[in-house]
């Protein structure tokens, strides 16, 4: 570049001095800058690494200790929860032990006749004084020797026996109860399974007077709640057992027992035994006092105490608040008053986590403890690696700035030698180029980097150019592509939409008679396709024939059965035939197009399958007058139409197959209600009742009353009233739907009947239908018990006899004897008659 001499300068005619001069100035200035750079970015990082790693570290250690806090209280939690479930389900057995228990008390007067089990001959004394009965029996039945069992003790007998029916299946469901028993106010014991109790137990043993039944009776028990007695140790040697006491009330509020649940503690022990946290952590339960129901050795270690040896039928008397560490006594009586907390304690020179909480159901407490160290051993050994690191990254980064700032001293005296006025063009040209003059160009005066420099201007110039050329023909591409896209879109979204309101159409139709047609007639109308037919198969699997249709040409198909040979005849048999969707874009080009006369100016199919998983149930045919009209995004969305059409008729045909089997149902129950209650009625000594006011009139016949035929016949709520005449009412006694009698009311009061009283008395109705119900159960099932013991009392006294007289004559008597009055013939047949 020339110099122009206006801007000659003599200080500057010395190449030696200008060079040098600004060079100078280049190399002090970006050593002073990159100087104070390195050192402020230097200070900077060291410092802000140091704030990280106070940062980092700080929140680990909270993020540690809580997932230390939350590990243990999660784990205590579940564990808590399994527990007191355990507790849970035997109060709900013992709950539904007494409620059942009551239920039969209320209906003594039918059960103590000993239909099913007489005490008065089944009971019986032994040498010792005390009551039993047989082994055999399902239940060991106790009365001590000082009392004389008398009639009211056998009917409360005969009545609470029938637990024989309960009490089993609930020591098989329930394998932790060991036994489940009832004690009466009279000192009458029922204990399942039979253990022989009679022989167990002392002659003079009083039930009434241990704590399982004191605990439950109204004296200490005011308000009827089921008690835990505290544990004591099984006479088995099994471990410790407890047990669940609740008083059994009958109709009157009157008490009449204690049904009590004895419950082995052993698989709740094991339970808390096996709790592992870190390497020595362990768990432990007590009770409402403290008493220690489980702990494992080195729990006794840690607390300095050993295992206590209870005797049989005995109670635990060592507890942690007499003999644990001072220092976890206040922890101690947290856990026995039902608190819950996450503390850290130290003794025996150890810091601790104690984690505790409560067993609402039994009111016990579970209590976890676990080395503070073996919960924190993560958090040391990274705060360990975390100062190494630091140290590592402060020497690191002082021998990073060292070198930077050594660099920096390099390249600005590298720079201060380049950077000359070959810069200054080379600006101009940067200038204009940014000014959007791209033709620009810098002049390449020298193969160094500032040539370089320039040539690479250049060539980004020219690469601009190219790229703003391209871009500018890409834009217009993207344009055309996004329009495409935009009208496709447009199209998805009316399929779509159309789609919605046909499936909203198939969700309110029933019935496919009504359904299909309006679904093609709404596909034809939505998605603008001139012809749409819905093709199911036939049974045989031959055949698809053609169900409904919206065209006038597809109406006269529909009017000829129009059908199809499935696999054989045109794109609707194919699809009918393998399931899989197919298009023809062009009709005459497609091989398996079947032309239809009806359908002329089809240019362009597609049909789609109808199915439930693998069963093809028909086909869906659209057709359009124009050519290549689908596509395979077409099939992709209409095929969400055609699943919703086939779901719609499975659901039509499984709603109308369920009505049919559950009206077959009804009918079939209604008709044995009617026909078992003709049965209850025929052996009915009265055919009614009649309450005149003052007392209750057996009805020897059924009585015709005006109004109450009417009521049994329509099986509807009669009613009538006319001024100066009584009012009358006949509510129909319903049974699962079918009239099984009917209640009569009349009144004198000049009124109608209110919409309370009719309420009343169909409410009233409705009870007494299951009452009556369960009592014609109950007195069926008392039949076919005393059927069944009087056959094997048959049986038994037929099979002991081995002469064939003997035998006849015993069988003979036996049946005249169930039969009285009846003559009994028993005779062989004349073989030689035959």
């Amino acid at each position: 570049m020339t110099i122009p001499d206006s801007d000659h300068n003599p200080e500057q005619s010395s190449p030696a001095r200008k060079r040098t001069s600004l060079r100078t100035r280049i190399t002090l200035t970006i050593i002073t800058i990159a100087g104070l750079t390195v050192v402020v970015i230097g200070f900077f990082v060291l410092s802000r690494s140091q704030q990280v790693q106070d940062l980092l570290g700080s929140q680990f250690e909270q993020a540690v200790l809580t997932r230390t806090d939350d590990q243990l209280l999660v784990q205590l939690d579940r564990e808590a929860q399994a527990i007191n479930q355990f507790f849970v389900n035997v109060d709900e057995v013992v709950e539904t032990a007494t409620l059942y228990t009551a239920s039969i008390l209320a209906q003594e007067e039918i059960f103590s006749t000993g239909a099913y089990w007489d005490a008065s001959t089944n009971l019986r004394r032994l040498g010792s004084g005390a009551w039993d009965n047989a082994n055999s029996d399902p239940a060991a039945i106790f009365v001590p020797a000082h009392v004389q069992p008398g009639e009211q003790m056998f009917a409360e007998l005969n009545t609470a026996i029938h637990l024989d029916f309960f009490a089993p299946n609930i020591l098989q469901s329930n394998p932790d109860i060991v036994g489940l028993y009832y004690i009466s106010r009279d000192d009458l014991t029922i204990y399942y399974p039979n253990i022989d109790l009679a022989n167990l137990v002392a002659p003079d043993f009083t039930a009434t007077q241990q704590l399982f039944y004191t605990a439950a009776s109204p004296g200490n028990n005011p308000g009827r709640a089921r008690i835990w007695t505290p544990p004591y140790q099984d006479p088995a040697l099994t471990g410790l057992i407890v047990t669940n006491s609740s008083p059994v009330y009958d109709e009157n509020a009157r008490f009449r027992g204690v049904i009590g649940a004895d419950v082995q503690l052993a698989t709740i022990t094991r339970r808390v035994l096996e709790i592992r946290i870190g390497e020595t952590g362990y768990a432990f339960l007590i009770d409402p006092v403290g008493r220690l129901i489980a702990l494992p050795d080195r729990g006794y270690q840690d607390f300095n105490i050993a295992p206590e040896e209870v005797p049989v039928n005995e109670v635990p008397q060592l507890t942690v608040l007499q003999a644990g560490p001072a220092e976890l006594l206040p922890l101690f009586e947290a856990m026995t008053s039902g608190e819950s907390d996450l503390a850290q304690v130290t003794f025996n020179d150890v810091d601790y986590y104690l984690a505790y909480q409560p067993i609402p159901a039994a009111g016990y407490s579970i209590g976890i403890i676990v080395p503070v160290n073996e919960m924190n051993a993560a958090y040391i050994d990274a705060q360990t690696q975390v100062q190494d690191q630091a140290s590592a990254t402060f020497v690191f980064g002082l021998l990073l700035s060292g070198l930077a700032l050594a660099g920096s001293v390099l390249a600005s005296y590298a720079l201060g030698r380049l950077l000359t006025s070959p810069l200054n063009r080379l600006t101009e040209v940067a200038e204009r180029i940014s000014e959007g003059e791209l033709d620009a160009v810098a002049t390449e005066t020298s193969r160094d980097e500032i040539g370089s420099l320039a040539h690479a201007f250049n060539l980004m110039t020219a690469r601009l150019r190219a790229n703003l050329t391209a871009l500018e023909q890409g834009i217009t591409e993207r344009t055309t592509d996004l329009t495409a896209a935009r009208e496709s879109n447009q199209r998805r979204v009316a399929q779509f939409t159309a789609i919605t309101k046909i499936g909203k159409t198939i969700t309110s139709v029933e019935g496919a008679q009504l359904l299909l047609p309006r679904v093609t007639t709404l596909i034809s109308e939505q998605l603008d396709f001139y012809h749409v037919g819905i093709f199911l198969n036939d049974e045989e699997g031959r055949y698809t024939v053609l169900r409904a249709s919206n065209s006038e040409s597809g109406r006269r198909m529909l009017d000829r059965g129009h059908r199809l040979e499935i696999g054989q005849v045109g794109i609707v048999g194919y699809v009918a035939n393998t399931g899989n969707p197919r298009i023809a874009l062009d009709t005459g080009a497609d091989a398996f197009f079947f032309r239809n006369p009806d359908l002329p100016e089809t240019r362009s199919e597609m049909a789609l399958p109808l199915r439930i998983g693998t069963r093809i149930l028909g086909v869906l045919d659209v057709q359009s007058k124009a050519a290549e009209a689908f596509n395979q995004d077409d099939i992709s969305v209409l095929s969400l139409l055609a699943d919703q059409i086939s779901i719609a008729i499975e659901n039509t045909r499984l709603f109308q197959e369920t009505r049919q089997a559950l009206d077959e149902v009804q009918n079939t129950y209604r008709q044995y209600i009617r026909q078992e209650w003709q049965v209850a009625t025929a052996h009915q000594e009265s055919a009614g009742y009649r309450y005149t006011g003052v007392e209750s009139i057996s009805l020897a016949q059924p009585v015709s009353l005006p109004g109450a035929e009417e009521s049994v016949t329509a099986g509807q709520i009669h009613t009538d009233y006319q001024p100066g005449s009584p009012a009358s009412m006949a509510i129909p006694i319903k049974l699962r739907g079918e009239t099984i009698g009917v209640v009569d009311v009349r009144s004198n009061l000049n009124r109608p009947w209110s919409p309370d009283e009719i309420d009343i008395v169909q409410a009233a109705s409705e009870r007494l239908a299951l009452a009556l119900e369960n009592a014609r159960l109950v007195s069926a099932a008392q039949r076919r018990a005393t059927k069944e013991r009087t056959i094997a009392e048959i049986a038994a006294k037929i099979s002991s006899l081995v002469d064939v007289d003997d035998l006849l004559r015993s069988a003979a008597s036996e049946v005249s004897r169930v039969i009285p009055g009846a003559e009994v013939a028993i005779q062989f047949q004349n073989q030689s008659k035959v």
